[in-house]
C-alpha cells in the first residue's frame, strides 16, 4: 500500500483550507493517508491520531502574525510564517514513515530537501502563478497605475523560496494550465494538471432567475492583481453607471493598494460588504465577474458556478480550463476592460442568457467535486 503524508500551511477545516481539508479526507477515506501536518486544526474528519500540526501551539503563533499584517503594510507574514512552520515541519521528517511526501503548497524548502534525502518521494502543488512571475506582474501594475508601494524583499525571497522547491521536487501538480505554463524553464517537464475542486452541496443553485435589476458580483481580496481597475473600467464602459437598477458588488477585504481607485471610481452604485459569506451574494448576482491577472484556479469562480451563477473570467484565472466560452460564461483576455464591458453589455442586453448560462454552469460545477480531484491525485501519485 502507498500512502502520502500532508505538508501544509493551511489550516485543517476552514474556508482558506478548503483543498486541505477535502484532500486530506478524501486521502484517509482511500485508506492511502500518512499523517497530516496543518498549520492549525479547526474541524475535520480525520483521525486527530494522524493529524500533527507541527507548530507549538498549533495555529494562533502563525495567526498572530497574519493579525499584525493586516494591520502593517510591508510586514511580510507569509514569507516569517512559512519561515517558522518549514522549520517546524522538517522536524517531522525523519519519524514519517509514508513513501510520498505531498507538499501542499511551495516554499517548504528545508522540509523538502529532508524528505529527498531520506528517500519519500516528494511533490508539490503550484496552487497559483510562479510567484517570481506574479511579482514582475504587481510590479508593471504598479508602474502603470503610479503606485508607490514596492516589494519587499522578504516577498521576493519567499518567491525565490518556491521557485527552489519547485526544481527540487521529484513532481509538481498544478491547480490549472496557466500556473503550469508559468513554471516552463522551471518545472513544467515534470506537472500534470489537476483542476481545483468544489463542494456543489455547500453551493446550491439559486431557486429563481429573472429578478429586479442587474447585478454583478466580484468575491475574493480586492487587491490590484485582482484585475479591479479593469472591472471598474469595465462596468463604466458598459454604461452601467448611472442606471438605477444595476449594482456592482465587490464582496472582500480591500487592500492598501486600491484603496485610491475605490475613493476615485466613478463608479458609485457599489457596494463593499467586507469579508461575508458569500453564498447569498451568489444568489443575488446575475453575473459573477473575476478578472484576475494571477491565479492558480480561482475556488470562487466554482463557487458562483455551483450556485448557477453565470461567469466572466479572465484567461489567467484557472478558469478556463473549466469553462467553455459562451456557454458557462465568457473568458476575457487579461488587462482588457473593453472585453469586460462586452460581456457585461451581453448580459443585460440578453437576460435570457443569464438562466441559460447559469444552469450550464451549474451542471459544469458538479462534473468538478472533490471526489474528482482527490481520485486524480491518487492516480496521479500511484497511491493505494
Amino acid at each position: 500500500m502507498k500512502t502520502a503524508s500532508i505538508f501544509s500551511f493551511r489550516d485543517l477545516g476552514t474556508n482558506v483550507g478548503q483543498t486541505l481539508t477535502y484532500t486530506a479526507e478524501g486521502f484517509h477515506d482511500r485508506g492511502v493517508l500518512g499523517r497530516v501536518y496543518p498549520r492549525g486544526v479547526v474541524e475535520t474528519d480525520v483521525p486527530s491520531s494522524v493529524v500533527d500540526p507541527p507548530v507549538p501551539f498549533g495555529r494562533y503563533p502563525l495567526s498572530a502574525l497574519w493579525a499584525i499584517n493586516e494591520y502593517v503594510y510591508g510586514f511580510d507574514h507569509r514569507t516569517y510564517s512559512t519561515l517558522v512552520l518549514d522549520y517546524f515541519s522538517s522536524r517531522k521528517v525523519g519519524s514519517d514513515e509514508a513513501d510520498v511526501h505531498y507538499y501542499e503548497i511551495p516554499g517548504l524548502e528545508r522540509s523538502l530537501r529532508a524528505s529527498l534525502e531520506q528517500g519519500h518521494e516528494s511533490v508539490v502543488v503550484a496552487g497559483t502563478e510562479l510567484a517570481t512571475a506574479s511579482i514582475r506582474r504587481r510590479v508593471r501594475e504598479y508602474e502603470r497605475w503610479g503606485i508607490d508601494l514596492g516589494v519587499p524583499e522578504t516577498e521576493r525571497d519567499l518567491a525565490e523560496r518556491r521557485k527552489r522547491t519547485y526544481e527540487a521536487a521529484d513532481s509538481v501538480i498544478a491547480l490549472s494550465h496557466f500556473a503550469k505554463e508559468s513554471l516552463e524553464g522551471v518545472a513544467a517537464h515534470k506537472t500534470d494538471v489537476i483542476s481545483q475542486g468544489v463542494d456543489p452541496d455547500a453551493f446550491p443553485p439559486k431557486d429563481s432567475y429573472g429578478g429586479e435589476g442587474f447585478t454583478g458580483l466580484f468575491v475574493g481580496s480586492i487587491n490590484l492583481l485582482k484585475g479591479i481597475p479593469y472591472l471598474l473600467e469595465g462596468w463604466e464602459e458598459a454604461g452601467l453607471i448611472g442606471d438605477p437598477e444595476a449594482e456592482l458588488v465587490l464582496c472582500g477585504s480591500v487592500k492598501a493598494d486600491v484603496e485610491w481607485l475605490l475613493d476615485e471610481t466613478p463608479v458609485k452604485d457599489l457596494r463593499l460588504p467586507g469579508w461575508v459569506d458569500p453564498l447569498p451574494y451568489y444568489h443575488e448576482a446575475d453575473v459573477f465577474v473575476f478578472p484576475s491577472l494571477t491565479e492558480g484556479f480561482a475556488k470562487v469562480i466554482l463557487e458562483a458556478m455551483s450556485t448557477g451563477t453565470p461567469v466572466i473570467v479572465s484567461e489567467n484565472s484557472g478558469g478556463a480550463d473549466a469553462i467553455t466560452d459562451g456557454r458557462e460564461g465568457f473568458v476575457v483576455p487579461p488587462y482588457d476592460a473593453s472585453a469586460v464591458a462586452d460581456a457585461l453589455d451581453h448580459f443585460r442586453d440578453n437576460p435570457g442568457d443569464i438562466e441559460r448560462m447559469g444552469r450550464e454552469a451549474r451542471a459544469t460545477a458538479e462534473m468538478y467535486d472533490w471526489d474528482r480531484f482527490v481520485d486524480g491525485v491518487v492516480d496521479t501519485l500511484g497511491l493505494g
